[in-house]
């Protein structure tokens, strides 16, 4: 069975009353706090959160517990993960609850709300909500660029160019933090006088290394 797209399962589950409660309850606090006169949507939630942040943050976590069990949250999938929206919603309700999550970030979901907006309009601003960002993990790439700029890496030289003087520091860029530089004794200590010594010689032999200088 092919799985349904979020605009199928939106128009499938709608919104209808769902909202209507927390919309009852913003009408209240607003005109406790005589800004319910205000036309413009925008500017209530800005009040509101201005003029009362504790109680504004109590009504914010009252709408995304509300968000959460629409049938539409347990239905729609997460963006984040393998999971639901709902689940993502229940992530940012603790987020929001410890103050790890700013209050201001649910400003373009509540002018949504207030403001009448159809439903693709609100589950869009929820998602926007609580997806987190995609990082790219840094690459030797994006490390390069932050140091001293690489002409070339060792791969692409050849010939008469590929002699130990000069890709010693080059080599050394490559894999920067994970060797150790002038490390005497070493040989001796690791690979001579082993069991494993002549089979290890006999492999470098076998490959013909082009040795400068005893390297």
């Amino acid at each position: 069975m092919t799985d349904r797209s979020d605009s199928d399962i939106i128009a499938s589950k709608p919104i209808e009353d769902g909202l209507d409660r927390f919309r009852r309850l913003f009408g209240s606090r607003c005109k406790d706090l005589g800004i319910s006169e205000l036309r413009d949507a925008p500017k209530q939630v800005v009040l509101l959160i201005e003029a009362a942040s504790t109680d504004a943050k109590d009504l914010i976590l009252d709408l995304i517990s509300t968000l959460q069990v629409i049938p539409t949250a347990r239905s729609l999938r997460s963006r984040n993960d393998r999971g639901t929206l709902s689940a993502d919603l229940a992530t940012f309700y603790l987020q929001l609850d410890s103050n790890e999550a700013d209050v201001k970030s649910v400003f373009p979901l509540l002018e949504q709300i207030i403001g009448g907006a159809p439903d693709p309009d609100i589950w869009n601003a929820v998602f926007a909500l609580v997806t987190k960002p995609r990082v790219t993990p840094p690459t030797v790439f994006n490390k390069a660029a932050l140091d001293t700029p690489l002409k070339s890496t060792s791969s692409s030289q050849h010939g008469k160019e590929q002699i130990h003087k000069k890709l010693d520091e080059r080599i050394l860029q490559e894999i920067n933090c994970c060797v150790y530089n002038n490390t005497k004794g070493f040989y001796e200590k690791y690979f001579e006088g082993k069991s494993w010594s002549s089979t290890a010689e006999q492999i470098v032999r076998d490959v013909h290394p082009q040795a400068i200088d005893g390297r």
